[in-house]
């Protein structure tokens, strides 16, 4: 396509393709217990992440724990990687990128 209509051709530069940390939020709903929030942050130490900002609550009804968290990594395989490891914790729910 790019030799037959090279005028088509777009240069693309992808968010935080150019080595720098992309900032993103991430939602984790989990059966509440003691260790928790450790248990979540040890995933994001063993990636030696930064956590910018968190968030929690607890629904005492149902007893899931919501956490909110703004971490930079950097790039999309590490943050997929992070969510696998936050998914397998024990009593986690559920692990996903916020839009």
């Amino acid at each position: 396509m790019a030799t037959l209509r090279p005028e088509r051709v777009l240069k693309v530069d992808w968010a935080g393709g150019n080595g720098e940390a992309l900032a993103v939020q991430l939602a984790v709903s989990a059966y509440d217990r003691r260790g928790l929030l450790r248990d979540l942050t040890d995933v994001l130490a063993l990636e030696r992440l930064s956590i910018d900002a968190l968030t929690s609550r607890t629904d005492h009804d149902t007893g899931i724990a919501y956490f909110s968290l703004a971490i930079a990594v950097n790039d999309l395989e590490q943050l997929a990687r992070v969510l696998r490891r936050l998914a397998a914790v024990p009593n986690v729910l559920e692990a996903r990128r916020q839009q």
